[in-house]
């Protein structure tokens, strides 16, 4: 008989569905049942590596066990791959457009392109850009030194890379780029909003040093 998972979203498809158990390790010990005195049970972690019936990845991961538990009780967490995350900082609409880009990732490189262009689309919007397209859009940012010369240069890349994704005349998006998107956004993401972040944080820090101190001389 095969060995089916309990139903869990892969990490590279996103489908949600049984995957094939490749081997199995279980850390268990005996305790005592809680409000039961003299009465031990087991409980621990099992640890699965599988391989989804879907798209033929492989994924790690556990979950809590104890010897009354139904086997649908179980709840998986994945812990290789980790999940993408998104950089601190970075506003709610912008995070949840880069999540979307993300579930996509490994599934339809072209349709990662497309959606993380239109996430530029929205950092461009959330920063106020004018333009009558993306181009002049990228390029009203550097002209209001919101972002530097180089930073421009990784912005068009975006925007290039997303024209083929979107677009089945102009070619197509390969494993080999997905990185790179990736690499560029991020690089974006932190240099508009993480960046400032960091250096607020770091203004509040100083100035709470500088009041303890003329505290401390009065």
């Amino acid at each position: 008989m095969t060995n089916l998972s309990v139903p869990m979203r892969c990490p590279h498809c996103n489908n949600n569905s049984p995957s094939l158990i490749l081997s199995t390790y279980w850390d268990i010990a005996t305790t005592h049942a809680p409000g039961m005195a003299g009465h031990e049970w087991q409980i621990g972690e099992c640890y699965e590596f599988a391989e989804c019936i879907s798209c033929g990845e492989r994924f790690f991961y556990m979950y809590h066990w104890h010897e009354h538990m139904e086997p649908e009780e179980a709840v998986p967490k994945v812990l290789f791959p980790s999940e993408k995350s998104v950089p601190e900082g970075v506003p709610e609409h912008i995070k949840n457009s880069l999540l979307a880009a993300n579930k996509v990732r490994n599934i339809d490189y072209n349709a990662y392109a497309t959606l993380l262009g239109r996430t530029l689309e929205l950092i461009c919007v959330d920063q106020s850009a004018s333009g009558k397209d993306l181009y002049e859009k990228i390029n009203d940012l550097v002209n209001r030194d919101l972002i530097p010369k180089t930073l421009a240069d990784i912005a068009h890349n975006v925007r290039i890379l997303r024209n083929y994704g979107a677009h089945a005349t102009k070619g197509e998006i390969s494993e080999q780029e997905v990185p790179v998107l990736d690499s560029l956004i991020h690089s974006l993401c932190e240099y508009l909003y993480v960046f400032p972040s960091l250096l607020n944080d770091a203004q509040k820090a100083l100035n709470r040093c500088k009041s303890n101190q003329k505290k401390q001389n009065t």
